[in-house]
């Protein structure tokens, strides 16, 4: 199987194994491993885990906890959600970190109305810092508190 990429995410799952979130314009995410500091990789596996086609972002926590932040909804960029793992491989529970962004204000090519996306992140005392474009038009910034997102995970 050929998997063509266009944003790709990495992160230690042990401290030899790395996995590949793939965004490839396809309705779920996939995924790899590699064994060798990303000198190769498995084949790329789907999982069961809904994406809107765009960029998504992935993490450790320092708690242990590995993150996922994505557009689980396939019609759409709305909402831009986070889902946790234990093992770095099985993501679940997602939770919604923006929903129902505003109107866009200026039309324009691949410019969806509505929507938030292109999320990245920063863990910094004892929060995580979500950044991501509204609109294709702002970019935002939002802080979340750890032991909020952990509470939710354990819910």
């Amino acid at each position: 199987m050929h998997l063509h990429s266009v944003f790709d995410t990495h992160y230690f799952l042990l401290r030899f194994k790395t996995c590949c979130k793939h965004c490839n314009f396809m309705p779920s995410s996939h995924q790899s491993l590699s064994k060798n500091k990303g000198e190769t990789w498995t084949v790329p596996v789907m999982t069961n885990y809904p994406d809107a086609t765009s960029k998504n972002f992935t993490g450790r926590l320092s708690n242990g906890l590995y993150f996922l932040i994505n557009n689980p909804n396939q019609k759409s960029r709305d909402p831009l959600a986070i889902s946790f793992s234990e093992d770095g491989w099985t993501f679940s529970k997602p939770r919604a970190l923006r929903k129902q962004p505003p109107a866009r204000r200026f039309s324009g090519r691949a410019k969806p109305d509505m929507s938030v996306q292109y999320p990245h992140a920063i863990e910094n005392q004892d929060s995580l810092w979500v950044i991501y474009a509204t609109n294709k038009e702002d970019i935002e910034i939002s802080e979340f508190r750890l032991s909020d997102l952990e509470t939710a995970f354990r819910e």
